[in-house]
């Protein structure tokens, strides 16, 4: 009996607060261990992240709430009920694989009966009917709103009408089976189990679980930490809408010790620069979001990166040498979908989707400090991402966050082709969705471990950007508890970026800390890799220049 491996004996789940005061999933596990029952770990997850906009209506983000609410109570009722069944016996030392299967194959076989209901059948087809009708109407009312504008002869310079621009419309919002947080949740916790049952760190075990296993003097390479300095556009009084988050990077060769003290200082010295410059904004320096960032209301994107390097000139540091930028653009949040433009800065500047590719290309070209953009535009506009990665993708990476869906892959997108009619003309009305792709190509993808990801998905997905040389940026929810869970993922999947969030909350600085940890142990045990001296791009198209 005493020889035996230990064994999951029960799990217990209850209701915790997360960061924001909403109600989040803690839980116990206990294992049998030489003959006798121990609790081994008790784990707080952030399994549930939003889908709403900041341009959401209250009616919305008050319905995702009561959702959230009843979604959290049902994975409780499942986790303490069936689920401690299914997974009581096995191993968590080395069953990580059978215990994401067993997960997976349960939601599967829920989902399974809820779609089999007659009344479920019923309500889809509804929906789709008249989701139909609305995007019907919808076309049928911008035509007849372009002919009552236009004479019926008007003709462009080159004797062609100027086709209509109609925007597919948005992925319609992800509806989850109610109780899915419990998936990830236990996913997780099982994997801190296993790691400390082996007595060893949670990196080093998620490690481990990689298959094919790595060789025995593998040497681990951190992943770069993204920190948000401050926000800019919807979630501020500002009209500068395009840069919803401003982060820092520190260069390829800087240690996460060095860029500590770096972003510090950094940041006490734009704060000082703001309070002398712009002293009305003192009241939003008080001002925190969920990211732990300020939010501050510029009004131009130059005046945003200008102050940043100001400030870290000022510090001793200068950008594109000792530190990088990225920008979170949230493209999904400022397109106008009747005008089919996106609102870079409120009433004053309008870009076309054309335009929007020369307006970053530009950008990037004035300040090569920024070495990543993410979603620049929504996953319909396929095209425009082809087109923006041909012109920057060797110099800066282009991501994809909300704009994509898991798994994800990146495929060729072709350019669009507007057809004429027989007169040699551009039809009236002529759809865009020709133009408009689901598919897209893009230097990497940000991932987070949410609602029914598991960590065995965790891995295949890692797999499957190393293989084809993509970047993975490992991020948390909106709303987190543990958070230093996300470095020892990103570190073990080894992954290329750690989204952190900002320095103006605890739960946001124990991810950038416990990197930190990480790293001074791995420089102890000399499993620490030589960091590299320069980006790497990935080769996007046969003629791109990769940067090694």
């Amino acid at each position: 009996m005493f020889a035996l491996p230990p064994a999951i004996s029960r799990l217990n789940a209850y209701p915790v607060l997360d960061s924001e005061t909403q109600i989040s999933i803690q839980i116990d596990v206990y294992c049998t261990i030489n003959g006798l029952e121990k609790l081994v770990t008790s784990v707080m997850t952030s399994s549930f992240s939003s889908q709403i906009w900041n341009t959401s209506k209250q009616s919305e983000i008050e319905t995702e709430d009561i959702e959230r609410e009843k979604s959290i109570e049902q994975a409780i009722t499942y986790i303490n009920g069936e689920l401690n069944t299914k997974l009581n016996g096995l191993n968590p030392t080395d069953g990580q694989f059978d215990v994401d299967t067993i997960l997976k194959d349960f939601f599967s076989d829920l989902q399974l009966e809820v779609e089999n209901q007659p009344l479920h059948r019923k309500a889809t087809t509804e929906v789709c009917i008249s989701e139909d009708n609305a995007d019907a109407e919808t076309d049928k009312d911008r035509r007849g709103s372009k002919q009552n504008k236009q004479s019926p002869n008007k003709k462009s310079a080159k004797g062609k009408c100027k086709s209509e621009i109609i925007l597919p419309p948005d992925s319609p919002i992800k509806k989850w089976l109610p109780g899915t947080p419990a998936l990830s949740a236990v996913s997780l916790a099982i994997c801190i189990t296993g790691a400390v049952l082996k007595n060893i760190p949670l990196h080093d075990h998620i490690l481990k679980l990689t298959d094919p296993p790595l060789e025995v003097d593998f040497k681990y390479r951190l992943p770069i930490p993204m920190v948000t300095l401050m926000h800019c556009g919807k979630l501020t009084s500002g009209k500068l809408n395009i840069f919803k988050e401003i982060m820092i990077l520190p260069a390829p060769q800087v240690s996460v010790k060095e860029f500590i003290y770096q972003v510090s200082a950094i940041r006490k010295y734009l704060v000082r620069m703001i309070m002398t410059s712009y002293p009305k904004w003192s009241v939003n320096l008080s001002t925190v979001s969920q990211l732990g960032a300020v939010a501050l209301p510029f009004d131009r994107p130059e005046y945003v990166i200008d102050s940043l390097l100001q400030a870290a000139e000022h510090a001793g540091y200068i950008g594109g040498k000792d530190f990088f930028l990225a920008i979170n653009c949230a493209a999904h949040e400022i397109l106008d979908r009747e005008k089919a433009v996106y609102d870079y800065v409120s009433g004053s500047q309008f870009k076309s989707l054309e335009e929007a590719v020369e307006f970053w290309s530009s950008l990037i070209r004035s300040y090569p400090c920024i070495c990543a953009i993410i979603d620049p535009f929504r996953k319909q506009e396929g095209f425009l991402w082809k087109r923006l990665c041909k012109s920057i993708a060797d110099q800066c990476l282009v991501i994809g966050d909300v704009s994509a869906e898991w798994p994800f892959k990146c495929k060729e997108v072709k350019e669009p082709v507007e057809k004429e009619n027989e007169s040699g003309e551009l039809s009236e009305g002529n759809n865009q969705d020709a133009k408009q792709q689901d598919s897209y190509i893009a230097s990497g993808q940000v991932f987070r471990i949410q609602q029914d990801t598991s960590i065995t998905d965790a891995i295949e997905y890692t797999k499957d950007y190393k293989a084809n040389g993509y970047h993975l940026i490992i991020s948390g929810c909106q709303k987190e508890v543990d958070s230093w869970i996300k470095a020892d993922l990103a570190v073990g999947l080894q992954a290329t970026f750690l989204k952190t969030g900002g320095l103006f909350r605890k739960e946001r600085t124990d991810i950038l800390n416990r990197l930190f940890i990480i790293e001074q142990k791995l420089m102890q045990e000399d499993r620490l890799a030589t960091l590299p001296n320069t980006w790497k791009y990935p080769k996007l198209f046969p003629d791109s220049v990769t940067t090694e």
